[in-house]
């Protein structure tokens, strides 16, 4: 997440393998699972939670189709606003922080909540090893329905 990457002053490639995707690097899966916190950025943006995207589309074909595909198109000739997802990503404290991803679907026009991880740890004193406990809460959802 962008707004991960201005709050650790981190490349994505420091958590990211190859830079971009799902698989952690060691320093990944320690700031996922240290609850999101870690800081270090610099800046106004270091404290700024907030990262989005929109994902749209053209359609054009060499021949027109007999009808619109669907309501709000045309027969030919489609730019399309697929979704819109603002991500809520960031610190709270020192033991709390989260991601939350709202989208909004232009293909079924409803607003959905999803990709939530909200995290909650403190780290333990334990000789020489520092373990965390904590809690999670992730990967529900739930959605507005068509509006």
């Amino acid at each position: 997440m962008p707004s991960f990457a201005q709050q650790t002053g981190q490349p994505c490639a420091a958590c990211h393998i190859g830079g971009f995707g799902p698989q952690l690097t060691p320093f990944g899966r320690a700031f996922k699972i240290g609850g999101y916190t870690q800081g270090g950025g610099q800046g106004i943006a270091s404290q700024i939670p907030l990262a989005g995207f929109i994902q749209s589309s053209f359609t054009h074909t060499n021949t027109p189709q007999p009808q619109p595909p669907a309501n709000d198109f045309a027969d030919n000739n489609n730019p399309a606003i697929n979704q819109i997802s603002v991500f809520l990503a960031g610190r709270l404290n020192d033991y709390a922080g989260g991601f939350v991803q709202t989208t909004w679907s232009g293909t079924n026009r409803a607003i959905l909540l999803d990709n939530t991880d909200l995290r909650l740890t403190a780290p333990l004193s334990l000789g020489e090893s520092e373990p965390r406990i904590g809690l999670s809460v992730n990967n529900w959802s739930w959605g507005a329905g068509s509006l």
